[in-house]
């Protein structure tokens, strides 16, 4: 996470999970249906609105993740890249009040919905740089 904050473009930034909500909204979200957690949205879905093929031009793509999964025959977790091409997170600059060790994401998947949670910063998600005003 503190890495995705550093990646954009001058006169680029991550955007925040306000401005994800924005985004979410203009693609036929309800208000109060951006602001819950876990996946949200209405049909016709913003998920598939904002991903690859959508009509919104987006192109969200399935990046998958890189995370602590289990190694069953070591019985320890380790970091891995998992769900690529069946997933796609992304972060948001939000962080995730009061746990200073998570922030807020989206994550994507084949469903019209999109997921809102906060995930540990320690995992590697996609971006996407919005410009600034």
């Amino acid at each position: 996470w503190n890495t995705a904050l550093q990646v954009c473009p001058p006169g680029w930034h991550l955007p925040s999970d306000e401005e994800w909500k924005k985004l979410e909204i203009h693609a036929g979200m309800k208000k109060k249906t951006a602001n819950k957690t876990d996946y949200r949205g209405t049909r016709p879905g913003q998920g598939s609105k904002l991903r690859k093929g959508g009509s919104t031009g987006l192109e969200i793509i399935f990046g998958g993740a890189y995370s602590y999964v289990l190694v069953f025959h070591e019985n320890q977790y380790e970091p891995d890249f998992v769900y690529i091409g069946k997933r796609g997170y992304y972060w948001t600059s939000s962080k995730y009040e009061p746990y200073q060790n998570r922030s807020w994401a989206r994550f994507f998947k084949n469903i019209e919905s999109i997921n809102r949670n906060p995930f540990f910063k320690d995992c590697a998600f996609s971006v996407r740089c919005i410009k600034d005003n």
